[in-house]
């Protein structure tokens, strides 16, 4: 009940973060605006699908049956994708910074 609950206290901060990110991202191509939004509603959205499954278990509930579209389609699955995704970019770009960063060092000693 409580994760429910929460759940408006989840997206409320998720859209702070993305406001946050929006403040430090720039054209053309808003890179960090884009990755914050991934990140932020892919565990917004994994938080939800979370609740859904633990709610179903504990009331011994069946698994969604509605099959709209496309029925292979799993959306928790591509959540984790994009939110790997997006963590696999942050980390690629702290190498880059800390690179550069060491490299500027090496070049004024």
């Amino acid at each position: 009940m409580y994760r429910i609950l929460s759940l408006p206290n989840i997206a409320l901060g998720t859209e702070r973060f993305v406001i946050a990110a929006s403040e430090h991202s720039f054209p053309p191509d808003y890179e960090e605006l884009f990755q914050a939004r991934w990140e932020g509603y892919a565990d917004l959205g994994l938080e939800a699908f979370a609740i859904v499954d633990a709610l179903r278990r504990k009331f011994s509930l069946p698994k969604n049956s509605i099959a709209i579209g496309n029925p292979d389609w799993d959306s928790a699955k591509f959540l984790r994708q994009k939110k790997e995704e997006v963590l696999r970019l942050k980390a690629a770009e702290r190498a880059s910074s800390r690179a550069f960063l060491e490299e500027i060092t090496e070049t004024t000693n």
